[in-house]
């Protein structure tokens, strides 16, 4: 595997890359300048950083960012479905074109050459790459930049690299809690081959750049949504402690974002609300304002999961919630109505009411959207999360009054009457809160994290095509993606598996 050592001058511009098979071989080199380069001209010329800065945020939503042209390679979305489906949660509901059939099948898991290995991989791996690009380009890791320009640059590029790695872990490592274990390769700069670090070391990496990254944007306020802030960098962090189990760590953190007053809850007119408008919903933290100059098309979440669009959804392949879990709603539960039937689906499991394209409502007439130029938004992250990690840190570390607090700070929004959870033990109140977070969260891509973290089993529901019934311990290789072929091929100094 080679790294690239330049940089297209606009963020656009990153996605011409090479057809190379080398893995973070980006871009073509003769559009480029050199990493030292960059540190030179961003002296005189902030936008340079603040180009590279954006072809970061670009390839979070750019089909093709990893490294395919493949219709499930979407960056951050297409990974966000590829673990709701590795948790169970999320099943497809028929196989007429076949993406996506392969976590059905549970094949990707245990075939090192498929591409699908490669996408998440390609992406991650990239993120990573134009992050170094910003941190070189500011003199390397442990310079500490001078102006709020430069540091907030610094900061977003650091707590972006915490975010690829942090997904690196969970779906390229069987079992997350295994400090010792050689996994992945650290890169920190735009440098050449490196083996394998240990989880511990990966874990010691997102920790110092999250926490350096919060303090260096503090002072930064963002021009929109897509940019990540010191309250998301603390969102990624309090991931990472949990991962981790470091309960009281998760505890701290989430308060900072959760009694901060800045982001309320949506409420059960914004959960049903399409989930495709990041500025109209304050809950939502982190995400993208996707217009029609980005070009969207079927190559996309929306492409994939909404219903109304002439989509894959639409025309034969909705992706549905997992039956048991349906089920285990409450009867007032507002976010009974985010799901219903459809024509390709027995029983009401398709999400026809959680995300639907801008401009379905009120019609919801089906194939009434278009196949290309969507504008709906992209979510990546919102405070509900953090009502609920808070809620699980308190339950595990014994505080259960605040844990009931903080769960019942978002149930009191979706059901009729939250009582219940006052007479739950700590263990039920954990269970409890477990739930209640893949419920929410569904096709969110967060049921994943809580599985690994909580070192649980998935139980493929009823109304799964493959395997209804199956148990999968979580860190079984049926669930985690393997380092690609073209990983073990390109690195000599990788040539197993984790």
């Amino acid at each position: 595997m080679k790294t690239y050592k330049g940089l297209l001058l606009t963020a656009a511009s990153v996605f011409l890359f090479s057809c190379s098979e080398d893995f973070l071989e980006e871009v073509p080199r003769g559009s480029l300048i050199s990493a030292e380069e960059l540190g030179e001209v961003g002296k005189v010329n902030s936008e340079i950083g603040n180009a590279t800065v954006g072809g970061i945020y670009t390839t979070f939503y750019t089909s093709g960012s990893g490294g395919t042209t493949r219709h499930s390679d979407f960056g951050v979305k297409s990974n966000d479905m590829n673990m709701d489906m590795l948790s169970g949660d999320m099943v497809l509901g028929a196989k007429r074109y076949g993406w996506w059939s392969w976590n059905s099948e549970l094949t990707v898991g245990e075939n090192f050459t498929s591409t699908e290995n490669y996408i998440g991989w390609r992406f991650l791996y990239r993120v990573v790459n134009l992050a170094n690009l910003v941190v070189d380009g500011q003199g390397g890791d442990d310079v500490v930049p001078e102006t709020d320009a430069a540091k907030a640059l610094m900061g977003q590029a650091k707590a972006a690299r915490a975010w690829a790695y942090f997904n690196l872990v969970h779906l390229y490592v069987d079992d997350i809690h295994q400090r010792d274990q050689l996994v992945l390769p650290i890169y920190t700069s735009s440098t050449e081959n490196v083996a394998k670090s240990s989880l511990g070391e990966i874990y010691n990496l997102m920790e110092k750049d999250l926490t350096e990254a919060i303090s260096l944007l503090a002072n930064f306020q963002r021009s929109a949504k897509f940019e990540i802030n010191a309250d998301v960098a603390k969102g990624v962090l309090a991931y990472v402690y949990a991962a981790q189990n470091k309960w009281q760590e998760v505890k701290s953190t989430t308060e900072d974002i959760v009694l901060s007053g800045t982001y309320p809850i949506m409420s059960s007119s914004e959960i049903l609300a399409g989930f495709h408008a990041v500025d109209n919903h304050s809950g939502i933290m982190w995400g993208t304002d996707i217009t029609t100059d980005n070009g969207m098309n079927l190559l996309s979440f929306w492409g994939h999961i909404d219903y109304y669009s002439y989509s894959y959804a639409g025309v034969g392949d909705p992706k549905n919630i997992n039956a048991e879990l349906y089920n285990a709603m409450d009867e007032t539960d507002v976010r009974r109505n985010q799901f219903g039937p459809t024509i390709f689906t027995a029983g009401p499991y398709a999400p026809i009411r959680k995300f639907y394209r801008e401009g379905a409502a009120p019609d919801f007439a089906r194939f009434g959207g278009p196949s290309s130029g969507f504008t709906s938004d992209l979510h990546y992250m919102r405070v509900a999360e953090f009502w609920l990690l808070h809620a699980e840190s308190a339950a595990e570390i014994g505080d259960l009054a605040t844990a009931r607090t903080s769960l019942k700070k978002l149930l009191d929004l979706r059901v009729e009457d939250s009582s219940y959870v006052d007479g739950l033990s700590q263990a039920a109140l954990s269970e409890e809160i477990y739930l209640q977070t893949r419920i929410e969260l569904w096709g969110e891509g967060k049921s994943y994290l809580a599985l690994k973290r909580r070192k649980g089993t998935v139980v493929l529901p009823s109304n799964h095509l493959d395997f209804p019934g199956r148990q999968i311990p979580h860190n079984s290789d049926l669930i985690t993606l393997e380092i690609p072929e073209a990983e073990i091929l390109y690195n000599p100094l990788i040539n197993e598996q984790n």
